[in-house]
């Protein structure tokens, strides 16, 4: 009988044993559980931050900034040049120059010069207003024209 005692007595204590560490994994679990709820929130509240949803990477819209020059339209090749090199030097004596000029040509028919591209639509606003304060027509869009 002592045999049996102490059998059941280390089975109960290793039980005992098993249970507090059952009871000890379940708490850690738990806190996993909590922790990797929250970093998923968190993360998704990045994600959704940058714009990015289960459908894939979505971008914010882009706001490009144009200068905008003499109308276009019936004008010469060598006429158009010059309106663009007007609007270039226009754009340079505000303090914005520029090692490449990305000239847009779309609808408006209009010299139009890439100024900035940018995700804010404060910023956007900013540079429009920076232009105009220097007597330079502006424009935003959020699309540039496709070839």
């Amino acid at each position: 009988m002592t045999v049996f005692f102490e059998s059941f007595h280390r089975a109960l204590i290793h039980g005992v044993v098993l249970a507090c560490h059952f009871k000890y994994f379940e708490a850690v679990k738990a806190e996993l559980d909590r922790d990797s709820t929250r970093t998923a929130f968190e993360h998704t509240e990045v994600r959704t931050a940058i714009g990015e949803y289960e459908t894939g990477f979505v971008r914010r819209p882009m706001h490009y900034i144009l200068a905008c020059g003499a109308y276009f339209n019936g004008l010469e090749f060598a006429e158009r040049d010059r309106a663009r090199e007007q609007l270039r030097e226009k754009v340079a004596s505000t303090g914005l120059t520029f090692v490449e000029h990305y000239w847009i040509w779309d609808e408006t028919h209009t010299a139009q010069l890439l100024v900035a591209s940018t995700q804010s639509a404060l910023k956007a606003e900013q540079f429009r207003s920076h232009l105009e304060r220097h007597g330079i027509r502006a424009r935003i869009t959020h699309q540039l024209p496709s070839r």
